[in-house]
């Protein structure tokens, strides 16, 4: 699926909000809202599926408990 712009620029924020998280050390605590937050996008298509996975495989990579 061909991602809209406005899906790509949700997409942005939430990188953003994800390394901005890790480099603030609060991603971990926080780790489940953030996923939580990517759910809700995808149920209301306002991020693709793909776009879903690469958002979790970036918090998986900066989080310790995988």
């Amino acid at each position: 699926m061909i991602a809209t712009a406005t899906q790509l620029r949700l997409a942005k924020i939430l990188t953003n909000r994800i390394n901005a998280e890790a480099a603030e050390g609060t991603l971990e605590a926080d780790k489940e809202n953030v996923i939580e937050t990517i759910d809700a996008f995808v149920a209301g298509n306002k991020i693709t599926l793909e776009q879903s996975s690469e958002l979790n495989e970036l918090i998986q990579s900066k989080t310790t408990t995988k």
